[in-house]
């Protein structure tokens, strides 16, 4: 909850979101605490749109007023602050792959955490002197890289586990996956595979070099993901130089039979 005027904010941790549980805490931790705003702005959840919150407003004597949907920007202020705590919460956090949090990792101390209840007056450890401390990060970042380089031979393990390889060879005619959205067209409109293309050669492990079929001088250098066996049902050919789209007017005219 955010004071639109001073940007003051209040901040309070939930363990579920109920209708109940909302009206009670902008209650108790704002209106009665600070008295009557003469607004209140909130989303369009339904926890903010209950009978329990209108009932509420209406007995103070509180104008309310919604967000536009899917529009943030009404409430941008409190948009802005979500992304800062949002970043707190993720730097303080312990991370699976470096089982140390970010912040920990980056400054060699933990940060604060809203949960715990800390003694700022008294420590039970002397401050650390400044070499102490970057002896101490140096060890953090040797011990998160090896849990770093653990949890991407896991990653690799569970993608291989789930994606079959696919190789192609040279003169393979292909099409080319391009979003929909990219080229401009609904989806409904437009079929985002594309070609055919000619398999020049391999690039590495993951990309290949095509050529397209009627031009081929048009040059692509193409990732294996979005690339598939040549299939006759799509005609269209695009252009599959790096960063240029076939034209959506064109295709737009194609999916429609003109």
């Amino acid at each position: 909850m955010m004071d639109l005027l001073t940007r003051f904010v209040v901040a309070v941790p939930i363990k579920e979101e109920t209708k109940e549980v909302i009206a009670k805490i902008i209650l108790e931790r704002w209106f009665l605490l600070f008295g009557p705003p003469e607004g209140f702005l909130s989303g369009r959840g339904t926890s903010f749109l209950s009978n329990v919150l209108q009932d509420i407003c209406r007995k103070m004597g509180i104008r309310r007023i919604l967000t536009s949907a899917f529009h943030p920007q009404t409430n941008g202020a409190v948009e802005k602050f979500n992304i800062a705590l949002a970043s707190y919460r993720y730097n303080s956090a312990v991370h699976s792959a470096t089982k140390c949090s970010p912040f920990r990792a980056m400054f060699g101390v933990q940060a604060f955490d809203f949960g715990v209840d800390y003694n700022l007056r008294f420590r039970q450890e002397s401050d650390p002197t400044r070499e102490d401390l970057a002896e101490h990060v140096k060890e953090l970042h040797e011990e998160r890289t090896k849990h770093s380089w653990k949890a991407k031979e896991t990653e690799k393990k569970c993608y291989d586990k789930a994606v079959s390889e696919v190789e192609f060879k040279p003169g393979d005619r292909v099409n080319v996956f391009y979003p929909p959205d990219v080229l401009g067209v609904g989806r409904k409109l437009s079929t985002p595979w594309l070609g055919p293309y000619r398999v020049q050669r391999r690039l590495g492990n993951v990309r290949y070099l095509l050529e397209g079929e009627q031009d081929p001088a048009k040059i692509a250098r193409v990732h294996v993901n979005r690339l598939r066996a040549w299939d006759e049902r799509f005609e269209e050919t695009g252009d599959p130089r790096d960063g240029v789209f076939p034209d959506s007017r064109r295709l737009l005219r194609l999916s429609r039979g003109i």
